[in-house]
């Protein structure tokens, strides 16, 4: 055989379907070999100028407006007599090709339906077990929904000129949509049968060595036929819901010639669908002992690697990713045309992987490889690269949102959209799922860089498109509506807009939970999130018992997923077994919360102890909840502990990887200086604060959206601290740079930001109030007024608690301006709303409640202490007494004992002022209340006001009376004495002041005898 032969290509091209007829003028090429144009018989002939038999070689083939159906014959080896081998291609007008595909999709589509819809129907829901049934059958309907493109595809570019007569029936049937009919005629085939007979019959032959060529073309025909019956029946079974006798049927291909690589690959493709990924592992592992093509090998490679990593085995899912992409690196040289788009699909997968494990660089560095070829491949072939390019930079997106590079996310997603809306403007049903996503992935975005008017403009058209989507096709498309329900929900969540939080959470949660009725393994995983989101929002609501229904719910749901699956659900659990925790913390059950941050950091560790890598972040989440459990239950021994162990971690990751890190370290820092700050050990406070002021600068520098609020907590920490430490100079400059940064940020958010404004001025307005510049304090808490009442007008549950803590700080800086009568103005109204939140949390309230009727009673001293005469004294007494009545009356509140005191006190101030009768009236008042039933004890604690009872009504000439309180109490104990003591002391005092009567002398004498 001459070398000239060997270095050639045979081959011919035909039109499918068309009887074989020749294709002519088609471009034919490959790298090293010539190019050529086919004959008017459809021969070619390449010619490779350094070939040699065996050698793995690419065909690029290209005629315009026609496409090639054959494409797993564009890779081959080269054979040894090319003469006699002749390669041939089959292609198709693209036109025809479109509408037969088309036509093929819309069939299988409805079958699918009408197949689900039959199989759900036949379930007996009086059985037990059917919602198993039920949630198989789902998960099956899902699956098919996923592929029915892919299986289109297959029978489109099935070429009528290959098969036999009992072929092309029974295509012809499938074609019609006659799937039943078709399976009926498959099955009469018996190709199973008949394929090991056709195979032992040609290995007799072949040992035998039987050389007519005739026999063994018409074993291998039969053999084919038999093989390619088998593989349909497969594909046919699965389209009605037979993914047992799918499985079997190639299974028995498998077993009838287990040398056969298609067989293996297709059971082994098969098994990976249906999530049994070890026995796919097996057969793919022996397709490729049997694959001599490389190309073969790569798309092996690549499916393992996916096995792999879905399997989180990230190790060997890299390794055979690197495999593929190896092979694919070498051929794309070849044939860059052929082979670049599948190398972009590799490099994704990789990138994907390490995104999964968080090792950034390399997931930047694999999509950026992928997105530079498919937007040299977009350029010259937009529709068919298009859709690809979109995805990676959807992927690439992803990735910068995730290391929180903003601006480079916002640019990626901006790309793909882009695409998408082009995509979908030409095809609808096609690219609308995958725009409405992308706008999810974009609203997201400016979700957590905190710009909601665009975030929720993005969701509403993400909505709308699900929404439409969902009326055509219920079932496929509900899920998506319900995650963005969800991410809608967490927005108006974000913003405090509650209302409308709980009303995308409902809807979600009833589109969730009708899911889970039908499939619980897919669905409650959701359901839990679903669940968790309604806790959060119930809590921060402050509405508890809710929240701790929600949350409960989803504890249930995830520790029975977790007993399943502990490796993919015990992360989720972790994070309800948190929540619960920060719920008991924030009703001060810290017992509870104790126990379930334990039970949470369990988990973690076991779980970081796999893969360190992806756990590590959790990790520290869950060690920096207990810290913050240990730091408000002033167990600062154990928060060090904590926060120093948070801190080891931080600095390990940040030193890895900066930019991501960065910001997690600096919240360290953060809170370890706050720890220290209560412990009053400031020196360490400003340290750690310091060095997080430092991160944070220069984070606010290359990222001012993002990282700018960070900034400014740290600004205002800082001002708490210096003005602990008496440095207001310092202080004034940090709360100044705090106000200056969030002032910025309201007007752009108010929402988000001016609950953290007003926190700065109410601060600022206690610093100035410390170095007594009243009126700037008075500016500042004016403005902290002005944003809270109307934060509070909106969502009163969250912000009243703030306002009335307001009213009180100007009732103090009232006070210390000496402004009495302003003072008990903002008390009051303080007390106003403190009265109704301990009523619904007498828990929490019930001691600033109390706080503020301190600050009453000082002003009340205050202004008794400045009264210069007895008249005055009466006046402000009077007014204590008012305010005592108003409690008792307003509040139901045990202060009787308070007011019978005070008008006990008002008959002292009387006497002096030598009103006689109304000291007689203010004690009788006391000992025997008119306004008021007295409680148990009242008589034996205000016993002793019949001290200024005996002296009104002696000083009145009322002698009798008078000597009769006088007698009965004069032996009894008072204190460390007797009440007589009292009495004299009483009498002494009065006349010191000129106040007497004749009857007085009487009296002493009784008391001294």
């Amino acid at each position: 055989m001459s070398t000239y032969a060997q270095t050639e290509l045979h081959g011919f091209i035909t039109e499918q379907n068309s009887g074989n007829k020749p294709v002519k003028n088609v471009r034919v090429s490959s790298f090293s070999a010539n190019e050529i144009m086919t004959n008017s018989d459809g021969s070619f002939i390449l010619k490779f100028q350094n070939g040699f038999p065996g050698i793995n070689v690419t065909l690029e083939v290209k005629r315009e407006k026609w496409i090639v159906i054959s494409e797993d014959k564009l890779n081959l080896n080269l054979p040894e007599d090319p003469i006699n081998n002749k390669w041939q291609l089959v292609m198709c007008k693209e036109s025809i090709y479109l509408a037969r595909q088309e036509e093929f999709r819309t069939k299988i589509r409805q079958n699918i339906q009408k197949e689900y819809d039959n199989k759900l129907k036949s379930i007996d829901k009086e059985k037990e077990g059917w919602q198993k049934k039920a949630n198989q059958l789902y998960e099956d309907y899902q699956q098919l929904q996923k592929r029915f493109n892919e299986i289109a595809e297959e029978y489109t570019r099935t070429n009528l000129d290959d098969l036999n007569e009992k072929e092309i029936e029974a295509y012809k049937l499938f074609e019609e949509g006659k799937f039943n009919e078709s399976i009926a005629l498959r099955e009469s085939f018996d190709s199973e049968k008949n394929l090991i007979n056709a195979i032992n019959e040609q290995k007799k032959a072949e040992k035998e060595q039987v050389k007519l060529d005739s026999i063994l073309k018409a074993k291998k025909k039969e053999i084919a036929f038999n093989k390619n019956n088998l593989r349909k029946l497969a594909k046919e079974y699965e389209l009605q819901f037979e993914f047992d006798l799918a499985g079997e049927t190639l299974e028995k291909l498998v077993n009838a010639d287990s040398t056969d690589l298609k067989s293996n690959y297709d059971y082994a493709y098969f098994l990976a669908k249906q999530n049994k990924h070890q026995e796919a592992i097996k057969f793919y592992a022996t397709s490729l002992l049997l694959n001599d093509n490389e190309y073969g090998k790569s798309a092996v490679y690549n499916n393992l690697g996916l096995l792999y990593k879905d399997t989180q085995d990230y190790g060997k899912a890299l390794m055979f990713f690197t495999k593929s992409l190896e092979i694919l690196e070498l051929l794309a040289l070849k044939n860059p045309k052929v082979y670049e788009p599948v190398l972009a699909g590799t490099l994704n997968n990789i990138g994907g992987l390490y995104h999964d494990t968080k090792d950034y660089s390399k997931a930047l560095s694999s999509y950026t490889k992928a997105l530079e070829i498919e937007e040299r491949l977009a350029l010259k072939n937009p529709e068919v690269c298009e859709p690809d390019l979109a995805s990676t930079l959807n992927n690439i997106g992803g990735l910068y949102h995730d290391t929180q590079d903003y601006g480079r996310a916002l640019s990626s997603y901006i790309k793909a959209l882009e695409i998408l809306e082009r995509l979908a403007l030409k095809n609808q049903d096609v690219y609308e799922p995958d725009l409405a996503g992308t706008l999810n992935n974009f609203g997201s975005l400016y979700r957590e860089t905190k710009d909601y008017g665009k975030a929720l403009s993005l969701y509403t058209k993400a909505l709308e498109i699900e929404e439409r989507l969902a009326l055509k096709n219920l079932d496929v498309y509900e899920p998506d509506l319900a995650k963005t329900l969800i991410n809608l929900g967490i927005l108006y969540h974000d913003t405090n807009d509650y209302g409308n939080a709980l009303s995308s959470y409902t809807k979600a949660l009833e589109i969730v939970e009708r899911l889970a009725l039908k499939n619980q393994e897919v669905y409650e995983p959701v359901l839990a999130i679903t669940l968790n989101n309604f806790g959060s929002l119930y809590r921060e609501t402050k509405d508890y018992s809710k929240a701790l229904l929600s949350y409960t719910k989803a504890l249930e749901l995830r520790e029975r997923l977790a007993l399943k699956n502990p490796e993919v659900y015990e992360p989720d659990l972790a994070k309800t077994l948190i929540n619960l925790g920060i719920l008991c913390k924030d009703i001060k059950d810290y017992g509870n919360a104790l126990s379930l941050y334990a039970k949470a950091l369990e988990i973690i560790e076991r779980l970081a102890l796999k893969n360190k890598d992806v756990y590590e972040p959790d990790l520290v989440r869950t060690l920096n909840y207990l810290g913050a459990l240990y730091f408000e239950t002033k167990d600062y021994g154990n928060t060090i502990l904590v926060f120093t162990k948070v801190l080891e971690i931080r600095e390990r990751l940040a030193l890895k990887n900066p930019d991501v890190y960065e910001p997690a370290l600096a919240q360290v820092l953060h809170n370890l200086g706050l720890l220290y700050y209560a412990t009053q050990d400031y020196g360490k406070a400003l340290s750690l604060h310091t060095q997080a002021l430092e991160i944070r600068e220069c984070l606010a520098l290359r990222n001012p959206d993002v990282c700018e609020p960070d900034l400014a907590s740290t600004l205002h920490d800082l001002g708490l601290l210096y003005y602990a430490i008496q440095d207001y100079g310092k202080a004034l400059t940090s709360y100044t740079k705090a106000l200056e940064i969030l002032e910025r940020l309201a007007l752009k958010n108010p929402e988000v930001y001016e609950p953290d404004l007003a926190k700065t001025l109410i601060n600022l307005g206690i610093l100035y109030r410390a170095t007594k510049d009243y009126s700037k304090a008075l500016s500042s808490y004016t403005k902290t007024l002005e944003i809270e009442e109307r934060l509070a007008l909106k969502n009163p549950e969250v912000c009243e608690p703030d306002l009335a803590s307001t009213l009180n700080s100007i009732g103090v800086l009232y006070y210390e301006m000496n402004d009495y009568k302003n003072a008990l103005k903002w008390y009051y109204q303080s007390l106003r709303f403190y009265d109704n939140l301990v009523k619904k949390n007498p828990v929490i309230y019930k001691k600033y409640f109390s706080d503020v009727l301190s600050n009453f009673e000082l002003v009340h001293l205050k202004m008794i202490e400045n009264a210069e005469t007895f008249k005055d004294k009466i006046i402000v007494q009077n007014q204590i007494i008012a305010f005592y009545e108003f409690l008792v009356k307003e509040y139901a509140l045990d202060y009787t004992i308070n007011l019978g005191n005070s008008y006990r006190t008002l008959a002292w101030y009387c006497l002096f002022d030598k009103k006689f009768e109304e000291a007689e009236k203010a004690a009788r008042e006391a000992l025997n209340p008119t306004k008021f039933q007295k409680p148990e004890g009242y008589d034996e604690k205000l016993e002793w006001v019949n001290t200024n009872l005996a002296l009104a009504l002696l000083f009145q000439g009322k002698y009798k009376e008078a000597e009769k309180i006088y007698k009965s109490l004069m032996n009894k104990p008072y204190e460390d004495s007797t009440y007589k003591t009292v009495f004299l002391a009483d009498l002494e005092e009065l006349e010191n002041a000129g106040i007497t009567h004749p009857d007085v002398a009487k009296i002493r004498a009784l008391l001294t005898k």
